[in-house]
């Protein structure tokens, strides 16, 4: 697979770079409802015609984890789309001890797939970085940051009285690696992850619908507004919210629900839409469901002074 590049026009002028953002597919070889699942996702690629699709999470269920994680990608293989996934807290086989870690290496062994390495010393699997390249020459002109929400609590790295049970999230570790990433980092970029911060709050104080967010705050969304690097975001996880706001300037997103009819808890599945500009550090973004209709575009733009 080469590189990742922002595509020209005909006169050479570079051209946004779009991302499709698929959230909680929770593709189920054993459940009628992935055929919905297939439908969305050809109309989606046909109609959006994305650069990258990444998958945020709650991907593939067991227990045909191969079989299912070789069908949901074969439209973007047929058509030449590269693709890479964030994987979530149902992104496992526990009956057959198959892990974050193990699941991100068939990954990373599917045709299209172009997940970066794997960051070194961190719990799980699927925390890497990934450049996108101008449309020639080898500086990144934007980076992806994809991080390891793990697959249940973290609570056994906490302190013993801190007693937090449930879903996953990043740890203090993986906030460190982002922090060293974004220093490093010579070009603007957004963060993916599968489960949201607790600035979610924040922004939906009257939201009817769980918002889902980690119950540890490990400061994730705090490291990303103080760079000048960072553009904002994205996750997915709670299948009842698709709303993309700015936290103090730094835009969090949520994903569409892109499952099938046993998850769903909105009329229709869709994808949330990113277009990375090249000239400048900001990204337009909306929904897209699968009756073709689409949210109205919000357009987002860091301009914050160097930390």
């Amino acid at each position: 697979m080469s590189p990742l590049r922002f595509p020209a026009s005909a006169e050479g002028f570079a051209l946004p770079f779009r991302l499709l953002l698929l959230a909680d597919t929770h593709y189920d070889l054993g459940d009628p409802g992935h055929a919905e699942v297939d439908a969305l996702l050809d109309a989606a690629l046909d109609a959006l015609r994305p650069n990258l699709v990444v998958h945020l999470g709650d991907a593939v269920e067991p227990p045909r984890v191969e079989a299912g994680w070789a069908r949901l990608t074969a439209p973007m293989a047929r058509r030449g789309i590269p693709w890479c996934a964030v994987l979530g807290n149902h992104d496992v086989d526990p009956a057959r001890g198959l892990g974050h870690r193990d699941v991100m290496r068939l990954v990373r062994a599917l045709p299209g797939c172009v997940a970066g390495e794997e960051a070194a010393g961190l719990r799980g699997g699927g925390t890497f970085a990934l450049p996108i390249l101008p449309t020639e020459g080898e500086a990144p002109r934007r980076w992806l940051w994809c991080l390891d929400s793990q697959e249940s609590s973290i609570r056994r790295t906490l302190p013993a009285r801190a007693k937090v049970g449930g879903y996953g999230w990043p740890t203090p570790e993986h906030v460190a690696w982002l922090r060293r990433s974004l220093v490093a980092a010579e070009a603007p970029g957004l963060a993916l992850c599968h489960i949201p911060p607790p600035e979610v709050r924040e922004l939906w104080p009257d939201a009817t619908r769980p918002l889902h967010p980690t119950p540890v705050n490990v400061g994730l969304a705090l490291a990303l507004l103080g760079s000048p690097r960072a553009l904002g975001l994205a996750f997915g996880h709670a299948h009842g919210h698709d709303g993309a706001a700015a936290w103090h300037g730094l835009p969090l997103m949520y994903g569409r629900y892109s499952g099938g009819p046993n998850r769903r808890e909105r009329p229709q599945s869709g994808v949330r839409v990113i277009d990375l500009e090249p000239a400048r550090p900001a990204f337009a973004t909306w929904v897209w469901r699968a009756d073709d209709a689409r949210s109205e575009p919000q357009t987002f733009l860091r301009e914050i002074a160097p930390c």
